[in-house]
């Protein structure tokens, strides 16, 4: 009777998929009992015929488990939810005339379904859905021509009781449940966002923005930091003559590496390529550049499972972010700078700039 609970509003994507008929089902089924329980309290009051009776053990035994049905088989179950609350809304338009309109379940009943809808779909949902309630509702009386019955009485009040209480509060459990999930998928969103597929390290981007505020930080008489720049050493002909699988593989160890060097704090990115970027913060270039040698002697210890022969060796330039830099950028060039001489020095080293 009453529809689902206020929570599919807030749903992502993949969870007004396939999902959301699981969700949407318990609630729908608490909320039509609940509502049918206040409409027996009237139709006991009346002594309403059988055929009202049979209306309502169908609506509740049946109805809320051909709408799982249908929207579990359904190409677009979020469409079909929706079309499926605007059906509880045309029922409950047929109940509330049939009751006298009674005046405490009739507006719990249309106050519920209202909510509701709203919580799903907003006033483009509630609108389609009040005119099937205000349709149907009239068609029942042109139909059977029911009583008019306003009053409530204290027996009919204790039926509505489970609506008024136990409702209201299964929506709170629900759309508490489905905040902390959405928590949950904002801070994986905000993971996958700022972390490179194949590496696991973070994005150049985000990398860029961490060394800015660290440069920031030291030009307003913080500790300076270390700045490294790797690459691994004729990465192409690695490609070139084992294949990009094993390419990959190089890349996803390089990743590897860095995190296990990653102190508190500090920020590891691939840069590009097969170039990779380290920040090592309120260290100076002597502590990075040992943090830079640990990374060299893992790479040289690679045994890859694509390419067991292949011997991996990488590059790595070390610089200082501190404040005789004009911009963050100039400490990546001085990084930069080392990686080419480390280059040019043989490979398979590190080197500190200035030293």
């Amino acid at each position: 009777m009453v529809s689902p609970a206020p929570e599919q509003e807030f749903l992502t994507a993949p969870t007004r998929g396939q999902d959301l008929p699981r969700h949407v089902y318990p609630v729908r089924s608490l909320g039509v009992a609940a509502g049918l329980l206040c409409i027996a309290g009237v139709f006991r009051e009346i002594d309403a015929p059988w055929h009202l009776w049979a209306g309502v053990a169908f609506h509740g035994a049946v109805w809320p488990h051909l709408a799982y049905f249908f929207t579990t088989r359904s190409r677009d179950p979020w469409s079909t939810e929706r079309l499926a609350l605007v059906v509880d809304s045309a029922m409950a338009g047929v109940w509330l005339p049939l009751m006298g309109f009674n005046v405490l379940p009739s507006v719990l009943i249309a106050s519920m379904m209202s909510l509701g809808v709203l919580s799903v779909g907003g006033i483009r949902l509630l609108t389609p859905a009040m005119a099937a309630m205000f349709a149907t509702g009239a068609a029942t009386m042109l139909i059977a021509s029911p009583a008019v019955r306003v009053e409530t009485s204290y027996s009919e009040m204790l039926f509505c009781l489970p609506l008024i209480l136990l409702y209201p509060f299964f929506i709170g459990v629900a759309t508490y449940r489905l905040r902390h999930r959405i928590r949950e998928q904002a801070q994986q969103l905000e993971h996958l966002a700022r972390t490179e597929r194949l590496s696991g390290l973070t994005t150049r981007q985000h990398w860029e923005e961490a060394l800015q505020a660290e440069f920031e930080r030291c030009r307003r008489g913080g500790p300076v930091a270390g700045l490294i720049l790797l690459d691994v050493d004729d990465f192409k002909q690695v490609n070139d003559r084992y294949g990009h699988l094993a390419g990959d593989e190089v890349i996803r160890r390089m990743g590897e590496a860095l995190r296990a060097v990653l102190r508190p704090g500090d920020v590891a990115c691939r840069y590009g390529g097969d170039e990779f970027g380290m920040l090592v913060k309120g260290s100076d270039a002597a502590g990075a550049a040992i943090a830079a040698e640990r990374v060299r002697e893992a790479i040289s210890r690679f045994r890859l499972n694509s390419a067991p022969e292949l011997r991996c060796t990488a590059s790595l330039g070390v610089a200082e972010v501190g404040p005789g830099f004009a911009k963050s950028l100039d400490a990546v060039e001085a990084a930069d700078r080392a990686l080419y001489l480390a280059k040019a020095a043989g490979r398979n080293r590190v080197h500190v700039l200035g030293t």
